[in-house]
């Protein structure tokens, strides 16, 4: 009964899971794809964020830290059509003419073991921040 059971069920882990792990273990964390901070990346796409050192404040000989938000760099799109992305050909999306050649790299370690392509992208010449669940749009 078991041989047949395992005939019929088979696992496979999501790329972006895979992919998540390697930033993670990179130093930096991930986002959904409008930059808020996530634990379980979306299964299409994935934000990238690069934390930042807390700021040291006083006020009246008080001193506290103040954590920053961090960096966010842009979006890795695994799986989007309206965007040209596929699982053999990604999209990145930079915010920052900056963060370009950092992330060029990194996107070229992330998509070695698969041998997709990456198409990298200036969405925006300013980088931007992370943002937070209570963030009001402009």
């Amino acid at each position: 009964m078991t041989e047949n059971l395992t005939q019929k069920v088979s696992y496979h882990e999501s790329l972006i899971y895979a992919i998540a792990k390697t930033l993670k273990d990179k130093g930096y964390q991930i986002a959904d794809c409008g930059g808020m901070e996530v634990s379980e990346p979306q299964h299409d796409v994935l934000g990238i964020l690069k934390p930042r050192d807390s700021v040291e404040k006083s006020f009246l000989g008080f001193k506290w830290y103040r954590k920053q938000r961090a960096l966010y760099l842009g979006n890795l799109w695994i799986d989007n059509q309206a965007r040209g992305a596929s699982p053999q050909n990604w999209v990145l999306e930079v915010y920052g003419r900056d963060n370009i050649p950092k992330l060029t790299e990194l996107a070229r370690e992330l998509s070695e073991p698969t041998e997709a392509s990456v198409q990298v992208i200036l969405d925006s010449e300013q980088e931007r921040l992370e943002r937070y669940l209570f963030d009001l749009r402009k």
